[in-house]
């Protein structure tokens, strides 16, 4: 399994290298004239998870969600760094399992490169990866021995990604109702980011109870927790719209959805969780 994972990984490298060629730049100017963003957002994460190893029933509420990111991008070439937060607290409809509280931080990088066969002047198709890191921390008191809760999740994606420009080229006038709208030539486009988990990794407790020893008096961080390699899974997605100002600024539009797992390999320790995100950010042009 290992070696059809890196098979198919060598595979997006030798496709993506179609689209680095250009007889006129060299790659120092080439990278030198690519647009770089510093990315600042904020939204809505309406978050769902259940742990099944405490509790078999689903957490889920409205959160609110933070980011902060690096954006180097163009229409040959994009790489992405990102950090976002979320936290707030998750209920259930029985009232009497109590309040879980959720953390959550996840770091991401991605990496993506033109296939020029498979894009026009109007489409854009990118073919790349994506590095995810997920740091889960939970409270709930209700559960006694087992009120705080970690998972750890690391994960490789392989990533598409395709962008429509629906810039507007000219200048448009409308009369709507007894005004007259003047819409100026603007660029702006939409794109569809899907990144699918190809080697999935976690790291969580044990079945019931996250360890005894402080009950010893050696307390241990992360006492019986495990690091599972090529277990679980993940996959997400995000539709962005974007248009850009006058000073090259620019601003967007997300909606976002993501859900991870530790898989079926323990039925009765599983972790499960999924979030809807509707974001809106300001993209700061560095140039």
């Amino acid at each position: 399994m290992i070696k059809n994972y890196l098979t198919l990984f060598l595979c997006i490298h030798l496709f993506a290298s179609i689209g680095q060629i250009n007889d006129t730049l060299t790659r120092k100017q080439i990278r030198k004239n690519r647009p770089n963003y510093i990315i600042l957002g904020t939204g809505i994460n309406r978050a769902i998870f259940r742990d099944l190893a405490t509790s078999p029933l689903f957490y889920k509420w409205m959160i609110p969600n933070f980011s902060l990111g690096y954006k180097k991008i163009d229409f040959k070439k994009e790489a992405s760094f990102g950090v976002n937060y979320s936290s707030g607290n998750h209920s259930h409809s029985i009232m009497n399992y109590g309040t879980n509280k959720l953390w959550s931080l996840n770091l991401d990088f991605y990496k993506l490169y033109q296939i020029e066969k498979l894009s026009t002047e109007k489409w854009n198709y990118k073919l790349g990866g994506t590095v995810q890191f997920t740091n889960n921390f939970r409270i709930n008191e209700i559960l006694e021995n087992n009120a705080y809760g970690y998972e750890g999740f690391l994960n490789l994606l392989f990533s598409q990604k395709l962008t429509r420009d629906i810039s507007r080229k000219i200048e448009k006038n409308k009369t709507i109702w007894f005004f007259n709208v003047h819409r100026k030539p603007r660029k702006r486009d939409l794109s569809y980011q899907l990144n699918i988990g190809l080697i999935n990794n976690y790291l969580r407790n044990g079945y019931a109870y996250l360890g005894q020893s402080e009950v010893i008096n050696d307390f241990k961080l992360l006492d019986d927790y495990k690091f599972e390699i090529l277990k679980g899974y993940r996959s997400n997605s995000v539709l962005n719209y974007t248009t850009y100002l006058k000073n090259n600024n620019a601003l967007q539009f997300s909606y976002s959805w993501d859900v991870f797992s530790t898989g079926n390999n323990n039925k009765n320790n599983r972790f499960e969780m999924a979030s809807h995100k509707i974001q809106f950010s300001l993209l700061f042009n560095l140039k």
